[in-house]
């Protein structure tokens, strides 16, 4: 909601711009918000959800949805890094299937 997040808090760092499609920082959140508001988006986000927090995360559910991830071979980083399951269970969608 807020557009002030366009300027940079960071005096090392240039403000982020508001790519060419976009009329203002206000538009762009507008679109934004219209976008993942969707009818599409609203049908499908709790299957990303799934693959990215959810019970898809690991194990078998990871293997059944195409969603294992690579370990990494640098051993300076822990394996989990960025990693984290929040949910066990299927997220519900949005809206009830009719």
């Amino acid at each position: 909601d807020n557009p002030k997040i366009f300027p940079s808090i960071h005096t090392e760092m240039a403000d982020l711009q508001v790519p060419e499609w976009a009329q203002s920082p206000e538009d762009f959140v507008r679109k934004h918000r219209a976008a993942l508001e969707s009818p599409r988006v609203s049908k499908l986000l709790h299957h990303w959800i799934d693959l990215n927090f959810g019970y898809a995360l690991y194990g078998e559910a990871s293997i059944r949805e195409k969603n294992v991830h690579l370990p990494y071979k640098d051993i300076c980083f822990p394996r989990n890094r960025g990693r984290f399951q929040i949910f066990t269970d299927s997220h519900p969608s949005r809206f009830a299937s009719p």
